[in-house]
């Protein structure tokens, strides 16, 4: 995907990305998983940042433990959302700044400025350039603090197929898709 494409897409669905993580159980469980590693490795305090954190899903949840955060998100829809939920939870005064910005580039963030770094749900997945993905992964370790904990998640191949099948059901039932799967 393009970065156009992907900030469209998002600014599209931010109420849908708020809501994915707590939807059902399947993703309930995801949500969980992923807060249970972050409890466990995450330091007993610190300045976090939650790259590519869409509309603020695990930046409020952290922020209720007692961490300082920055959310940086490319699509500016998901940030105004983000920041009027984490006011409305009580938690504005935790996060520290709401940027947009790219993963690929993290160049207004000093070197090693924060205690940890979440780049979580798959921002890494819409970087489809190996170059830029390369960059993305070495910015978000330069502005990590030596020994601080990185956690990246990425869509596997697998749900991206999962997804496309549920979005597009009525396609399957075009002669044409029956035809593609057949062969």
């Amino acid at each position: 995907m393009t970065d156009t494409l992907v900030t469209e897409y998002y600014t599209g669905q931010v109420h849908d990305e708020w809501r994915r993580l707590v939807k059902d159980a399947y993703h309930r469980l995801e949500f969980a998983t992923t807060l249970y590693f972050l409890d466990k490795y995450l330091p007993p305090r610190g300045l976090i940042l939650d790259a590519g954190g869409g509309p603020g899903r695990y930046t409020l949840g952290l922020a209720k433990k007692g961490y300082d955060l920055t959310l940086l998100d490319a699509t500016q829809a998901n940030l105004d959302f983000a920041k009027r939920m984490l006011w409305r939870h009580g938690q504005g005064p935790r996060v520290k700044l709401i940027t947009p910005g790219s993963i690929v580039d993290l160049s207004s963030f000093p070197e090693a400025s924060f205690d940890a770094v979440l780049c979580a749900g798959g921002p890494l997945s819409h970087i489809l350039d190996p170059r830029h993905r390369e960059m993305a992964i070495s910015e978000l370790v330069r502005i990590a603090r030596p020994g601080a904990p990185i956690f990246v998640s990425v869509m596997s191949r697998f749900s991206v197929l999962a997804v496309i099948l549920m979005i597009g059901q009525h396609e399957i039932e075009l002669p044409h898709f029956g035809q593609i799967l057949e062969t």
